[in-house]
């Protein structure tokens, strides 16, 4: 029980403006272009091994830069 409080459903009237997530998911493929670009000026490096710290760059920026994009992205779209 949730202590008296009503419980009600998420409502379209109390989302924020399109353009507050909107910038989040547009910055997300930044990431990804970011870790490409990373890439390509590492070179051989990057593939030497995974324990390489250009390797696990390329990894956190491509993953957790497009990841935390989205759900924050997400997060804001929910929020009222």
């Amino acid at each position: 029980m949730t202590a008296g409080l009503p419980i009600e459903g998420l409502q379209p009237d109390q989302a924020p403006p399109l353009s507050i997530p909107f910038s989040f998911f547009a910055l997300a493929p930044l990431a990804l272009v970011a870790a490409g670009v990373f890439v390509a000026a590492s070179g051989a490096e990057v593939a030497a091994s995974r324990w390489a710290p250009q390797a696990m760059a390329t990894a956190h920026l491509g993953t957790l830069g497009f990841l935390a994009a989205v759900m924050f992205g997400a997060l804001y779209q929910m929020i009222p």
